[in-house]
């Protein structure tokens, strides 16, 4: 993990995951789910949840911005990777076993694609919690310090993004019922320890729900961004 303005951020927004997502118009705006979003939730059909019971690992009753994360989730997602010794890539820690498991995995380390400057870091893992089936957590972010670029944490589910996003929102968890972006946290950008932090209106913490490589992702994204535009 590496130590950004980031985690700065963090201490002093609380002291007073997937590329960019734009804040939709009408009801995704207001965190309310549309009418295609209902009927897909009514009519999803649960599968049988596959492995071990994960309520030790995640928490939605966790005290932190990235609950459901428990410290052993974020730890463990954390010391997976590292940045290699000239900070130009990310590299795998090597096989980690999940906590309270006896699950032994292997991060997957994905590097930038395109226009995307982020590193990816996925541990692919299944369990259940709260009667979802999860599906590993991950990570996107620049192996480089105190620069433009976001800290993305996800944590990945098998069912819908509406099933998703109404469950997480009913357990406390600070989300949109509906997935769409909801600014947590922000402070001017301008000021940040970071050379052109003062072309973006914005730092700050944002909370949403998207298909991300095939699945659903809750995604919390810490980092720059302009208004609408995350």
């Amino acid at each position: 993990m590496r130590v950004s303005i980031g985690l700065v951020a963090v201490l002093g927004l609380l002291a007073g995951g997937c590329g960019e997502a734009t804040a939709d118009n009408g009801a995704a705006s207001s965190g309310t789910a549309s009418a295609d979003e209902v009927a897909q939730e009514e009519a999803y059909e649960p599968a049988p949840l596959r492995g071990p019971d994960l309520s030790g690992l995640l928490d939605a009753k966790e005290e932190h911005p990235l609950a459901p994360l428990t410290m052993d989730a974020r730890m463990f997602l954390n010391y997976s990777y590292k940045a290699n010794d000239d900070r130009t890539a990310l590299i795998s820690a090597g096989p980690r076993e999940v906590p309270i498991t006896d699950i032994t995995v292997t991060p997957r380390i994905i590097a930038p694609q395109g226009t995307d400057d982020l590193w990816k870091v996925r541990l692919d893992f299944e369990g259940r919690w709260e009667g979802l089936q999860v599906l590993g957590l991950g990570s996107d972010e620049a192996p480089t310090t105190f620069d433009l670029t976001p800290n993305i944490t996800k944590l990945y589910f098998a069912e819908p993004v509406a099933v998703v996003a109404r469950k997480l929102a009913d357990l406390g968890i600070d989300v949109n019922a509906d997935g769409s972006p909801k600014v947590l946290r922000k402070l001017p950008g301008k000021g940040y320890p970071a050379k052109g932090s003062d072309t973006f209106d914005w730092h700050g913490q944002v909370s949403m729900v998207r298909e991300d490589e095939g699945k659903t992702a809750f995604i919390f994204r810490e980092g720059f961004f302009n208004d609408g535009t995350y």
